[in-house]
């Protein structure tokens, strides 16, 4: 991202369109299951993990689970609303920040096209953006 690395060195970018990268999120289940690479029926689908900024060592104002096509562009966004404790995060990242870093999100997928997805999650704080790479892959039948 070359706007991440312009806006770590003062290049004067408005913080508005600055895109930064957390390295502090993971997507634990997908409909339950923990294996990186999940086949599901298209419907209804649950996402868990935990997301937080890990330039600021906070959890971030507003997250967004993110579905992302083969050439990684973005499909679909969808915000996570249900956050909740996670003293295994704070505890293993040492960062007291986190304990609000848990998600749960529950999405309707009956109308996304079949095929394998990336996923990924979004984040915004203070007017910038910052995203989270997963290397969580999901399959809709």
């Amino acid at each position: 991202f070359a706007s991440a690395g312009c806006l770590l060195a003062s290049c004067g970018n408005d913080a508005s369109d600055a895109v930064l990268v957390s390295r502090h999120c993971w997507v634990d289940t997908i409909n339950s299951v923990l294996t990186d690479d999940v086949t599901v029926e298209r419907g209804s689908v649950k996402f868990t993990g935990w997301a937080a900024d890990s330039s600021s060592g906070g959890t971030p104002e507003k997250a967004y689970l993110q579905l992302l096509n083969a050439k990684g562009n973005t499909v679909s966004t969808h915000f996570i609303a249900k956050r909740y404790e996670r003293p295994d995060v704070v505890e293993v990242n040492k960062q007291p920040g986190y304990s609000k870093s848990g998600f749960e999100i529950s999405i309707d997928l009956a109308n996304t096209q079949p095929g394998t997805y990336g996923v990924s999650i979004a984040m915004k704080r203070d007017g910038a953006s910052l995203v989270c790479e997963s290397s969580k892959k999901i399959t809709l039948k």
